[in-house]
């Protein structure tokens, strides 16, 4: 494979135990001002306390990820309010053992079969034709890793992949 390099950024959706703690934030935060009527120390500790968790709630309500391409080898991250960013996820293009659009077939059957174990969705939710679904086997365990490419990235696997690449 020639040397390749693809980078893209894809925005995602805040996760379900983020919305989860958000709105209890928000919940505790009414509770506790209407219980500082009647019990002001515990409701003013609530208050603080639903107001960390709401801060920590906001801190990673905007996310995007970031595939990095290098010569078929993926690195994810994900990047928080456009300031954090921490790695998530990487895997080389010995351990792929197929890619294939997200919806098709072929990797339906592997999960209604079982024999996918674990399943990392790297995109916004959102299921189009540039969203692949990339079979990883790492220590004999497959796993599924969801992302949504440019073109750039996807002629990179078409390419540095043709034999592991179906489009079906």
């Amino acid at each position: 494979m020639r040397d390749t390099y693809s980078e893209d950024l894809v925005h995602g959706k805040p996760g379900f135990v983020n919305n989860i703690i958000f709105s209890l934030s928000i919940l505790l935060i009414l509770v506790g001002i209407s219980s500082t009527l009647f019990m002001p120390g515990i409701g003013i500790s609530v208050v603080i306390l639903a107001i960390v968790m709401l801060m920590f709630s906001i801190s990673k309500r905007n996310i995007e990820f970031e595939y990095i391409i290098t010569n078929g080898d993926v690195e994810i991250a994900v990047i928080y309010n456009k300031s954090s960013r921490k790695n998530k996820y990487s895997f080389l293009l010995d351990e792929i053992s197929y890619i294939a659009k997200y919806n098709s077939p072929r990797i339906d059957g592997e999960i209604t079969q079982g024999k996918i174990k674990t399943t990392h969705n790297f995109t916004d939710g959102n299921i189009d034709d540039n969203t692949y679904g990339f079979v990883v086997e790492k220590s004999g365990v497959k796993e599924l890793v969801v992302l949504r490419l440019s073109e750039k990235s996807t002629d990179i696997f078409k390419i540095g992949a043709k034999n592991k690449f179906y489009n079906d």
